[in-house]
């Protein structure tokens, strides 16, 4: 007869053998349609008609692996949230499990919802600033412009679209932490604190260009005070 522990640790390998299998799936269609993606996260240059360069021989391929991972993660997050939430539902209660659904829900539309906008607006923004920053003087005789490497630019917009992704997320989960701990008073005596390490993170995180802060700052008060307008429609 098998033991508790035993059957466990059978269903932890068999979940972990179906999300190995997902994500080499995924990788393999990504890396199928890798220029498409490539075109997709070049969006900014695209419309600029610039152009990305190699000074390696392994450099564009290099860039293609690196997009095809992260995209893979991206893919198999769904996957990760679902055997999550099977492998612990079986221990939960039925409104433990509701509340849950609610909250991987809240999370998954906040991470997709900020990867549309820093994507198709706050990187176009940032590249527009560093852009303003060329020379073309004929009259000078002087010219510099932007060659950006492709591995170089892959690595930026990818980091950039992670990094605000989950800065997006900070609130959700600053709301299941204080939950427990308090009521909704916790998260109305932390608004100031929170809005000043909003405008700070703003300008660390983003160029000296202040459109491009106050979008990052502005993006994460409007998810914290989201958080707690469902803190208190919920009753927390």
């Amino acid at each position: 007869m098998e033991t508790p522990f035993r059957a466990y640790l059978n269903e932890v390998r068999w979940r972990a053998l179906y999300f190995a299998l997902a994500a080499a799936t995924s990788f393999y269609v990504s890396f199928t349609y890798r220029n498409t993606f490539l075109v997709g996260l070049a969006l900014p240059l695209v419309q600029d008609q610039q152009r990305l360069i190699a000074t390696s021989v392994s450099e564009i391929f290099s860039a293609h692996i690196f997009t095809c991972v992260n995209l893979s993660v991206l893919f198999c997050f769904p996957l990760a949230a679902h055997h999550t939430y099977s492998f612990l539902s079986n221990a939960w209660r039925a409104s433990e499990r509701s509340e849950f659904k609610g909250f991987l829900l809240m999370n998954t539309l906040t991470f997709v919802f900020s990867l549309y906008v820093t994507h198709y607006f706050t990187i176009p923004l940032i590249w527009d600033f560093f852009s303003n920053f060329q020379v073309n003087s004929p009259g000078l005789g002087l010219k510099i412009q932007n060659e950006v490497k492709v591995h170089s630019y892959v690595t930026w917009v990818t980091t950039t679209l992670f990094i605000s992704a989950n800065l997006a997320l900070l609130p959700l989960w600053i709301l299941t932490v204080v939950r427990d701990l308090s009521s909704t008073t916790v998260l109305r005596g932390l608004r100031k604190y929170f809005f000043t390490v909003s405008m700070v993170l703003g300008t660390m995180l983003s160029t000296p260009d202040v459109i491009t802060q106050l979008t990052i700052t502005l993006w994460l008060i409007a998810s914290y005070e989201c958080s707690l307008l469902y803190a208190i429609n919920k009753g927390v």
